[in-house]
């Protein structure tokens, strides 16, 4: 592995352990064995496991705990996720979250499907107000016909057409897109 692939994959894997403690509210850094730090701590494990594809070794580091305890995490988060839904609900909420948030630094996440969930978790959070000037501004150049053809001639996806509009029509929010 290059050095280059192993910075990213720590950055990723840093910037997952920083969203998961703001997520919980916790410090991953406590040695403490309760559940409250336990559970949330094997979940970033788990996302660390499945997202970064960071070595048990390289992950156990990370939160100072050795290769076998990661590998014993990543197994319960998985029986976790199969049997507790409020663990399940917590753990695609925080892949959302770090998949939005560190796109760039994730390979393969280029399907329509997973940009539009991560829209559609966007879009959540904004007000009434807003979903409807968005709503009115796709109709008024999609819907209707009008697509924008400077888009069309440049060879954008659906989804960065939409990803476009919407980043327009939130110009001044707090909120950002893909590329906005």
């Amino acid at each position: 592995m290059s050095k280059n692939s192993k910075q990213n994959k720590e950055y990723l894997a840093k910037s997952i352990i920083e969203t998961c403690e703001n997520f919980y509210k916790l410090n991953f850094r406590v040695r403490s064995r309760k559940n409250i730090y336990v559970i949330p701590r094997q979940v970033c494990m788990s996302l660390i496991r499945n997202i970064v594809n960071l070595s048990f070794e390289d992950i156990g580091k990370l939160f100072d705990r050795d290769h076998a305890s990661v590998i014993y995490s990543c197994r319960k988060v998985d029986d976790y996720i199969l049997f507790d839904k409020d663990i399940r609900y917590d753990y695609n909420q925080l892949t959302d979250k770090i998949r939005l948030e560190n796109q760039i630094y994730i390979k393969g996440f280029s399907n329509a499907s997973a940009e539009i969930s991560i829209i559609n978790s966007m879009l959540s959070q904004l007000d009434l107000n807003q979903l409807r000037d968005i709503k009115d501004n796709i109709k008024q150049n999609y819907i209707d016909g009008r697509q924008d053809k400077t888009s069309e001639e440049e060879g954008l996806s659906d989804v960065h057409r939409v990803d476009k509009v919407l980043s327009e029509s939130l110009k001044g929010s707090s909120v950002h897109f893909f590329g906005g």
